[in-house]
């Protein structure tokens, strides 16, 4: 199912290797996850 942008998601933030990093410079989409 392919789901619209929302756009009180534009500015997540994101912590990859414990860094918080702003969704626009992670290097893997936090929505490319199977849970």
């Amino acid at each position: 199912m392919l789901q619209k942008f929302n756009d009180l998601n534009k500015d997540l933030i994101v912590n990859i290797n414990g860094k918080l990093l702003h969704r626009d410079q992670a290097g893997v989409s936090p929505f490319d996850s199977v849970v």
